[in-house]
């Protein structure tokens, strides 16, 4: 039950990565820190009294057992870095995520490939972007992406011709954004896994995009950028990939799209 009181922690909203490791390391492990009488939480140093009182509240709201029941019937499993079935390139960047929420199996292997792009992509990028994504599933490579429209979503499409595709969403994995993607994600699921660090329920919100480009970069040996704009999510995957020493790789394009 670790991993669940840990992902209880992240249900308390303010509470991020650095806030519950410290309070895991002063009490020993995340339920004793759960479980932790009031008094103790505020002699430990690990949290202001605004802090304190807000985790005191809504732990009072949270069921630790019941919504691990509940994740379990919809097939939402957990793993933590020190767990087997973390993915072991993804445990070697800088600060992975301390509790991964996925649906499916996640890969046995690290012979993954990240393929990214535009959202408002054209018919070329999108066309290279599945044609790629097919001839490395045929290849044995699974594909990772983001399951965003335009690049992501094509990428995903051309790697369930032949083989296993991931996605990684900035919201819970039980919330399908965007909404046209369901059918696809569902495909995803069957054939691989939809992966998110955020708790189920959790909306997609525009700042939880740029983080989770780590975990696309972070599982992947390569990245491969389609088509990007010069501020876009997909330069951060590639930034993040740079940073980790993977691979980057760019499909080239006409000179005159501000995309290529």
């Amino acid at each position: 039950m670790e991993r669940y009181y840990w992902a209880a922690f992240r249900l308390v909203p303010g509470f991020g990565n650095s806030r519950i490791k410290s309070l895991v390391s002063f009490f020993g492990s995340a339920q004793t820190a759960w479980k932790a009488a009031r008094r103790d939480l505020f002699l430990c140093g690990c949290l202001d009294v605004a802090d304190c009182n807000n985790l005191l509240a809504e732990r009072e709201k949270i069921d630790v057992h019941k919504i691990a029941q509940e994740w379990d019937k919809k097939g939402i499993r957990l793993c933590r870095p020190r767990d087997s079935e973390y993915p072991a390139l993804l445990n070697k960047i800088f600060d992975p995520p301390e509790v991964l929420f996925y649906r499916g199996q996640l890969p046995v292997d690290q012979q993954l490939v990240g393929i990214v792009g535009a959202r408002r992509a054209s018919a070329y990028g999108k066309n290279a972007a599945s044609f790629l994504a097919s001839h490395l599933a045929s290849a044995g490579f699974g594909v990772i992406s983001g399951a965003a429209r335009g690049i992501d979503t094509a990428a995903h499409n051309g790697a369930l011709e032949h083989g296993r595709t991931f996605a990684v969403l900035g919201c819970g994995v039980d919330i399908c954004y965007p909404a046209e993607n369901k059918r696809l994600l569902d495909k995803i699921v069957e054939q691989g896994a939809v992966i998110s660090e955020h708790p189920p329920g959790t909306p997609p919100l525009p700042g939880f995009f740029p983080v989770r480009n780590r975990i696309i970069s972070g599982m992947s040996r390569g990245v491969v950028v389609v088509e990007a704009a010069e501020k876009s999510g997909a330069l951060i995957t590639a930034d993040f990939a740079l940073e980790e020493g993977r691979d980057v790789f760019a499909v080239p394009g006409s000179i005159f799209s501000e995309t290529s």
